[in-house]
C-alpha cells in the first residue's frame, strides 16, 4: 500500500472506492523517491471528464482540454498544482502501464485505497536505481524515448541497464524522426544536471550523440596543432567537463565573492553555455588546413562554427534569443585568447580590454568561463596563468567597466551638431563610439576632452 495523504483530501473525497481511478507514471515514481511533486497524473477506467469536473469544483478551478482524439487529457490547474486526467489506454490498468516507456514510470496507485500496481517491476528498479525499458517495442513506439532514457538517468542519478542501452545503440538513428522541439526539451534537461558530461559520453558510445548531432562525428580523429594534446572531439569533451566543474563545483572560481553561476548573464545560461561548449569547435574540421611546414591551422573556425551551431539550434527549435546567445559565444570564444597572447607579449592595452568588454557585454562573464574551460582543456595539465588572467579580466569588468558604462556619456548627437556643426550621418556613430571607448578606457574624463577627441576623429575622417 502507498500512503495517499499527499493528495488533497478534497480530491480523495471525490473518488469513491472501486472507481477505477489511478495515480500513474512519474507521480508514483517521485512519491517512492520522496521527491517533491506538483504534477499529478491520473488514469481513469471510465468518465475522465466527470472526474476532472469534480476535481475542478473541489479546487475552485476549471478544466482545460489538451491532446488529440486518441489521447485527450483533461487538465486542472490550481494553486501551483496540475492534475492531468486521461482515460486508460488499453483494457486494464496493467495493459496501460506496460505501454509506458520505462519500468520506473510504469506503476500506478489505486485511488483512494493506495494499492500499488507494478506489472513491470518498477519498484525494484527504483530500489536498484536502474532505468529499464518496459519492453522491446517501446523505443519504436516513440523514438524520443532513446534520449529520455539518458535524461531520466541524468536527472534521477540512476544507471541504464545493459539491455536498454543495447537497444538504444541499435535504434539510435531513429531519433532523427522526432520533432526538434521535443528533442530540445529533453536535451536541455540533461544539460541542466550537474554531471551531464558522463551521460553525453555514454550517449556517444551508444551512437546517440552522433545521431543527434552528426556534425560532432567529424571532430573525432581531427588532429590539432602543437598547442593541443588531444583531437578536437576529446578536447571538446575536456572543455565540457571543465566547464561543468566550474559551473557546479565552482572550481576554479573567477571571483572570490560570487559563484561562477552567479556571474552568468541570465538564469537560463547554464544549459545554453554547456550547449555552446559542446559545439564551440564544431567549425574546425571544415576549416582545417596544413601549411608548407606541416603546421595545422583552423582559420576562421569560430565564424564557421557559429554558422553551424545556428543551424543546429534552428533544427532543435531554439528561440531566437537562445540561439543568438549560443552563436555569439561560439563566434567570440577565441577573443580572450587574443588578449591573453597580447598580455604575454606585454602588448595588452586598456583600450584593447575596453573594446573586448564593449564587444562582448553583457555576455562577458559567460565568455570568460567558456574561454577558461577551453584553455584548460587543451592539455592534461591546467594553465594557471590563463586562469589568473581570466580572474583579472572578470574583476576589471565588474569593478571598472560596468560602473563606468552605467555613468552618462560625455557627448550626444546634439553636441556634435551644436559644437562641431555636423549634420546627422553615419559619421555620428563612429565619433560617438570612439569617444565612448575613450571614456570607458579612462583616456578621457571630461566633456572638453571628449570634444577635442571628436574634432580629431572628424578631421581624420575628412583627410581619409
Amino acid at each position: 500500500m502507498i500512503n495517499t495523504k499527499f493528495l488533497p483530501q478534497l480530491l480523495l473525497s471525490k473518488i469513491p472506492e472501486q472507481s477505477g481511478a489511478y495515480l500513474v507514471g512519474g507521480t508514483v515514481r517521485d512519491q517512492l523517491l520522496c521527491r517533491p511533486c506538483a504534477d499529478w497524473d491520473l488514469a481513469v477506467e471510465s468518465d475522465p471528464a466527470g472526474l476532472a469536473r469534480a476535481i475542478a469544483e473541489a479546487e475552485g478551478s476549471r478544466v482545460v482540454i489538451l491532446g488529440k482524439k486518441k489521447q485527450i487529457i483533461h487538465r486542472v490547474v490550481s494553486a501551483g498544482r496540475i492534475f492531468d486526467i486521461a482515460a486508460i489506454q488499453g483494457q486494464t490498468i496493467s495493459e496501460d502501464l506496460l505501454r509506458r516507456d520505462f519500468t520506473v514510470n510504469a506503476m500506478a496507485v489505486s485511488l483512494p485505497a493506495g494499492r500499488l500496481i507494478d506489472p513491470a517491476g518498477g519498484r525494484g528498479d527504483i530500489e536498484h536505481r536502474v532505468i529499464r525499458m518496459t519492453g522491446k517495442t517501446v523505443l519504436d513506439d516513440d523514438p524520443l524515448r532513446l534520449l529520455r532514457a539518458f535524461r531520466m538517468a541524468a536527472t534521477l542519478g540512476f544507471a541504464i541497464d545493459s539491455e536498454t542501452l543495447g537497444a538504444v545503440s541499435e535504434k539510435a538513428g531513429q531519433i532523427r524522426q522526432v520533432a526538434g522541439e521535443r528533442i530540445r526539451d529533453e536535451w536541455q534537461k540533461i544539460l541542466q544536471t550537474q554531471d551531464s558530461a558522463q551521460w553525453i559520453s555514454e550517449m556517444d558510445r551508444a551512437g546517440l550523440l552522433g545521431s543527434l548531432f552528426p556534425e560532432i562525428e567529424a571532430l573525432k580523429n581531427c588532429g590539432q596543432n602543437r598547442h593541443h594534446e588531444f583531437d578536437v572531439f576529446d578536447h571538446t569533451m575536456g572543455v565540457y567537463r571543465g566547464l561543468e566543474q566550474m559551473l557546479h563545483q565552482n572550481r576554479p572560481a573567477l571571483t572570490p565573492d560570487r559563484t561562477n553561476q552567479e556571474l552568468l548573464s541570465m538564469p537560463a545560461a547554464v544549459k545554453l553555455l554547456k550547449h555552446a561548449a559542446l559545439l564551440h569547435d564544431i567549425g574546425k574540421p571544415q576549416t582545417r588546413t596544413t601549411d608548407d611546414q606541416g603546421r595545422i591551422h583552423f582559420y576562421h573556425h569560430p565564424r564557421a562554427g557559429a554558422q553551424m551551431a545556428g543551424q543546429i539550434c534552428r533544427r532543435l527549435r531554439f528561440s531566437c534569443a537562445d540561439a543568438g546567445y549560443v552563436t555569439f559565444l561560439i563566434r567570440h570564444h577565441i577573443r580572450p585568447l587574443f588578449l591573453y597572447t597580447a598580455r604575454q607579449r606585454d602588448a595588452l592595452t586598456s583600450r584593447a580590454m575596453t573594446r573586448f568588454f564593449i564587444k562582448t557585454r553583457p555576455y562577458t562573464p559567460d565568455l570568460l568561463l567558456l574561454a577558461t574551460a577551453d584553455m584548460t582543456g587543451k592539455k592534461e595539465k591546467r594553465n594557471p596563468e590563463f586562469i589568473e588572467f581570466a580572474k583579472d579580466l572578470t574583476r576589471r569588468y565588474f569593478t571598472g567597466h560596468l560602473p563606468a558604462w552605467a555613468r552618462p556619456r560625455l557627448l550626444t548627437g546634439h553636441d556634435l551638431i551644436r559644437e562641431l556643426g555636423l549634420s546627422p550621418s553615419p559619421l555620428f556613430a563612429t565619433v560617438l563610439d570612439r569617444v565612448e571607448e575613450g571614456r570607458l578606457a579612462g583616456d578621457i574624463a571630461s566633456r572638453d576632452q571628449a570634444l577635442e577627441l571628436a574634432r580629431k576623429i572628424v578631421e581624420t575622417q575628412k583627410d581619409a
